[in-house]
Formats: C-alpha cells, sequence, structure tokens
C-alpha cells in the first residue's frame, strides 16, 4: 500500500493532538479483539465549560427534530419516518439518543459509525464508539476499507464531518482548534491552580521589627497554619501585623481570558455567541439579528451534521429521510402574513392553502363551525327552530319548478 506524502505532514499533528487530549491506546489483544483504555490526561476538552456548552448545543439542536420521509421517485413527502427509524434501531435506543450521539460523535472527532445488519422486518442499525473504528484509503487503487477493532468490516457506514480529497476521515472542530484547544486548556489549568494554590501571597505579615530568615521562616509557618477557615484565632508577636490581600478576576484579566476563549470556541464550532451566553464586540441583539442568526445556524452550521445522518439513513430506506426544519426556520408573524398576503394576490396560494400553512380549518368550515356554535359535526344548512314543515316546503318548491320545466318543454 502506497503512502500519501501529505499524510506524512499531518500525521504527527494529529497524533501529538490525539495523546494531549487522552484518546485511547492499545492495552490488551486477545481472540475477542483489541480492549482500550483512555490514558489518564487532564486535557479532556469538556473541561472547558464553553466546549461543553457547544456540544449540548448541537446535540439538542438535532435531537429535537423530526425526520420525514420523501418518494425517491416523485420528491414528495410520505409522512413521518420516526416509526420506521425507531423500528431500525430497536427499543433499546430512543431516535433522539440516537441523533444525539451520532451529532456528538461526529463534533468530538470528525466521525461517526453506524453498523447495519439484515433482519426479517428490515434493518436494525447500532451506532458504534468511534475510537475502535477507522478507515484506511489505498492509494494506488483508490479503494477505502473500513475496520473495527483492526478488522476489516463491510457492514459499516462512515459518516465525515468534512470531505478532503485523499483524506479518508473526517475532521472534527475540536481537531482543527488543536492548538488555540491546547492555549485554553492552558489558560484554564494556570487559573485553576492560581487560585487553588496561590499566585501571590493571600495576605501579608508586617513589622518595624528586624526579623532574622529563620524567624521570618517561623511566623510564616505558624501564620499558613492558623490563618485558614479551621485554624482558629491567630496569635501575632513581635510587633507583627497582618494584611490580607484580595485577589479579583479582574486583576488577573481571567474574565477577559474566559470570555476570548467561549467566543472562539463559539467560532470554531459555528454557534452564535448568544447561544453560548456571550457576546462579540459589536454585537446587536435586535430580533431582526436574532433571526437571522437562526437561518445561518440551522443553513451553515447544523446542515453537515444533519445531511450526513440523512444520507447514511437513506442507504438503508426504500425512501429518502430529511429532517424538518420548518420550525427552526420559521419567521416571525409579521413576515410569514406579509408573505402569504403576497402569495394570495399573486395567486399561487388560496386563503384556505395559508390557513392550512398557518394550521388553522378551511375559512368556510371555521365559520360554519362558529354559526353552529362549534359542537356539531352536520355539514348541511340549518333549519329553523320549531319549523318540522321546512323540508316539505323545499320538497313542494322543487316539484313546482320541475312540473313549470315540463310545461315550457311541451309548449
Amino acid at each position: 500500500m502506497m503512502d500519501n506524502p501529505l499524510a506524512s505532514l499531518w500525521r504527527p499533528a494529529r497524533a501529538a493532538f490525539q495523546a494531549r487530549r487522552g484518546r485511547p491506546a492499545i492495552q490488551h489483544v486477545d481472540g475477542d479483539g483489541i480492549t482500550l483504555r483512555y490514558t489518564a490526561s487532564g486535557d479532556n476538552p469538556e473541561a472547558l465549560d464553553s466546549v461543553y456548552r457547544a456540544l449540548a448545543i448541537l446535540e439538542g439542536s438535532i435531537s429535537q427534530l423530526t425526520l420525514d420521509r420523501y418518494s425517491r421517485v416523485l420528491a414528495r413527502p410520505r409522512g413521518s419516518a420516526t416509526r420506521d427509524l425507531q423500528r431500525m434501531l430497536g427499543d433499546d435506543t430512543p431516535l433522539p439518543g440516537f441523533l444525539a450521539e451520532t451529532t456528538r460523535s461526529l463534533a468530538m472527532t470528525g466521525n461517526a459509525w453506524i453498523r447495519h445488519t439484515a433482519a426479517a422486518d428490515g434493518p436494525r442499525v447500532r451506532l458504534l464508539d468511534p475510537r475502535r473504528c477507522n478507515a484506511v484509503l489505498d492509494w494506488a487503487t483508490g479503494e477505502k476499507t473500513i475496520t473495527y477493532d483492526g478488522i476489516r468490516a463491510d457492514d459499516i457506514l462512515q459518516l465525515r464531518l468534512t470531505h478532503a480529497a485523499g483524506e479518508p476521515l473526517g475532521v472534527s472542530p475540536i481537531q482543527a482548534w488543536a492548538d488555540g484547544l491546547a492555549g485554553a486548556l492552558d489558560a484554564n489549568h494556570y487559573a485553576a491552580s492560581w487560585t487553588q494554590r496561590g499566585g501571590r501571597p493571600t495576605g501579608i505579615l508586617t513589622t518595624d521589627q528586624t526579623l532574622s530568615a529563620d524567624d521570618a521562616k517561623r511566623w510564616k509557618q505558624s501564620a499558613n497554619e492558623t490563618m485558614t477557615p479551621a485554624g482558629g484565632v491567630a496569635v501575632l508577636g513581635s510587633g507583627l501585623t497582618y494584611k490580607q490581600c484580595y485577589l479579583t478576576p479582574a486583576e488577573l484579566q481571567l474574565l477577559d481570558v474566559k470570555k476570548v476563549n467561549t467566543i472562539s470556541v463559539a467560532r470554531i464550532f459555528g454557534i452564535p455567541a448568544r447561544l453560548m451566553l456571550t457576546s462579540g464586540d459589536g454585537d446587536s441583539k435586535t430580533y431582526a439579528n436574532m433571526e437571522q442568526e437562526s437561518i445561518l445556524f440551522v443553513r451553515h452550521t447544523l446542515m453537515p451534521y444533519m445531511r450526513e445522518i440523512e444520507q447514511a439513513l437513506s442507504s438503508l430506506m426504500t425512501d429518502d429521510v430529511r429532517f424538518n426544519v420548518d420550525g427552526f426556520l420559521r419567521p416571525d408573524t409579521t413576515t410569514r402574513y406579509a408573505a402569504h398576503k403576497v402569495a394570495i394576490e399573486a395567486g399561487f396560494l388560496t386563503v384556505d392553502e395559508v390557513r392550512a400553512i398557518e394550521g388553522l380549518n378551511p375559512l368556510e368550515k371555521e365559520q360554519e363551525t362558529e354559526r353552529k356554535g362549534g359542537d356539531s359535526d352536520d355539514t348541511g344548512p340549518a333549519e329553523a327552530p320549531g319549523d318540522d314543515h321546512a323540508s316539505d316546503r323545499e320538497t313542494d318548491q322543487v316539484d313546482r319548478d320541475s312540473g313549470d320545466d315540463t310545461a315550457r318543454d311541451r309548449g
């Protein structure tokens, strides 16, 4: 198998990052396969609250969406795909959980792996641990081989967040931001160690007397032992006075560093800053801007995740599967009504069709229901109360009209 010359530049960086973030290492190989373990590392990306928040937003956004079936021949919707997909997953794996785990796998590793097996009533699918899956490209033939625990597996579908020529694996935002993530984690560790162990003294002992090095050491040790929450009452001598040093976030600029890191995480994941509970410089929080942000978030951030999931699931069904994002892209009431007005005036939508879009009954049926008090299922016109002969009069009128028509024909 020929090696890609570009891969030699990428692999060291990837290996270094995987070592930093505690990617699994092979611990033991036996007849049952490979046992994997995590290295003991504190560099877990989710140690940053901003990364945790970004992953939660992506998972929550996609897992709450529904999926519909579309005919491949007519390109028309054929109803919800939820029941069929849940059957494929089985009772132990709820569909929202499957979507959330798949999204997280793509966001964390750049890839997701779905194993499909045949069954009497259709295929069964299961999401696999991305740490145990891999894809290898044969540069001579261009053939890609997917492996599970190092063994070739032809029943696994690969989902890739990014697609690059000559690279069989996708790249996640976390992997692409490896250097920035390392710096953010270092800053996080530094802030924690500073506040825990003291980057500056918590207090100062002063005296107008001359102290030897041994005296200073002895008084420092005594102060450290007594001037703590559990240290009791401190007694000072030799004219010593104690002044406490207060450590503020502004002095350390921890808040500024945290804000910069949060905005960087929001940028690399493609998430609006307001969803990350922060704001960038010059942000305007008008309703129109927030609505536009939501639309861009769906189109440019969620769509790559959704397309990979849609294509994988569609390959296992007779119909195409698509996410229903109408709820995300639904404009405000004023904008919708203005668009409906244009559609009605142009003649390509009727009033009842617009009402159906808004989830309302047809106008004539709504008015009829109001006339009947909303509790009658009859569709015909109502007779006057107490008029028992109304139907007879209508029948007599029809007979008279028929007789007049017959007479005219004879004339």
